[in-house]
């Protein structure tokens, strides 16, 4: 039996959730057993498959000797052959701790990596068995450009739970957020962020709103951004078009009630929101940077603007929105590539087989292929 142990810490969101939340249903109950602990208060509130409680993680961050000794013990009496580290100050935790003994994985989904987290993984990668798990290619070849080495760094792309999807689009999440049947629901991902471009998509859902009074945006989430939009809006008299349910309706549920999602980044940005939009149906309109080309063809499964200024780049998304028999079109592909890349079972089993590669002193992707490549 082979024991993970999920650790979070206060950077982790709806991404790490989810696919934490995956394994921990899904890896074979005879072969694995997990356990989650956090960082941080937040995220120790998460309800995860089973009930299962998140424990209190005891190390001190930035003074370590204090926590890091009641760490070790939780490690021992946990008996954890495993740390699957879901942020890089939970994977610097992890190897202040049990690099020596403990294998560790690393999920990431953000390519915007900067020169100061690529130095912390650094630090984390000479010592002991270590892996991290890249959501797309754009976030290998990142961390390849600063320096880590390329066979630990494997590609698992995220899986999607069509039955999720559909159970949300059966429900009543839209009268519940008080949108209605008729409204023309356009939504950006989670986490709100300047280099996201929900400040863009708010101004596109504003200039659209001449045309087609009955848009309203989705901003997922509680970010400094999200609240920074939110005023701004407020400002100029356009609440009325914005919704924020705040942490208290998940991303993917509100992905999958959208009419249309925007990605008008500025630069790389996570794109787990887009995978679940291609599952979804849901047409996706974004800027062509690196993360989006690497997930979309323009016209053929979604529609890509050239980044330019955010007022320039608002308008083309506004224009494009027209033409919804294209939008239909394109989600048509996108939710048939989306079977293909984004299996759940695929993304558990590749997870599975990580696992048993790291502690069989193996390379980290041995057996296991970009299920994009296949497509």
């Amino acid at each position: 039996m082979i024991r993970i142990l999920h650790l979070f810490d206060d950077n982790s969101g709806w991404q790490e959730r989810v696919g934490a939340s995956q394994l921990i249903d899904r890896l074979p109950v005879e072969r694995f057993t997990s356990r989650a602990a956090a960082m941080s208060g937040r995220v120790r509130r998460w309800v995860l498959p089973g009930g299962q409680c998140v424990d209190l993680w005891s190390q001190c961050w930035g003074i370590d000797f204090l926590g890091a000794p009641a760490a070790r013990r939780y490690l021992q009496d946990q008996r954890v052959d495993l740390i699957h580290a879901w942020g890089i100050r939970a994977a610097l935790a992890a190897a202040a701790v049990g690099a020596d003994t403990t294998p560790i994985v690393i999920e990431l989904f953000d390519p915007g990596l900067s020169d100061r987290q690529a130095k912390m993984l650094r630090s984390i990668a000479g010592a002991g068995r270590f892996a991290i798990v890249c959501s797309t290619q754009t976030v290998r070849r990142c961390l390849v450009e600063k320096g880590l080495e390329a066979d630990r760094c494997v590609v698992i792309r995220p899986g999607v739970d069509f039955a999720l999807i559909n159970a949300a689009r059966r429900s009543d999440l839209r009268g519940r957020l008080g949108l209605s049947r008729t409204d023309r629901v356009l939504i950006a991902p989670e986490p709100a962020t300047r280099r996201g471009g929900h400040f863009t998509a708010f101004w596109t859902t504003g200039v659209r709103s001449f045309l087609e009074p009955h848009v309203r945006l989705i901003i997922p989430g509680q970010s400094p951004e999200q609240a920074r939009v939110a005023r701004l809006a407020g400002q100029v008299g356009l609440s009325h078009l914005l919704c924020c349910p705040g942490e208290g309706v998940p991303c993917e549920e509100l992905i999958a009630i959208a009419d249309a999602m925007l990605v008008p980044s500025s630069g790389e940005v996570p794109t787990t929101g887009i995978a679940w939009a291609m599952a979804a149906g849901v047409p996706v309109l974004a800027t062509a940077v690196y993360a989006t080309a690497e997930m979309l063809a323009d016209r053929h499964n979604g529609l890509l603007v050239k980044p330019d200024s955010f007022k320039r780049v608002a308008l083309r998304l506004v224009t494009r929105l027209d033409d919804r028999r294209q939008l239909a079109a394109v989600s048509e592909t996108a939710r048939g590539q989306a079977y293909q890349i984004f299996g759940l079972r695929r993304c558990v089993d590749q997870h599975a087989r990580l696992y048993e590669n790291l502690l069989a002193a193996r390379l980290p992707a041995d057996g296991i292929t970009d299920s994009a490549v296949d497509v």
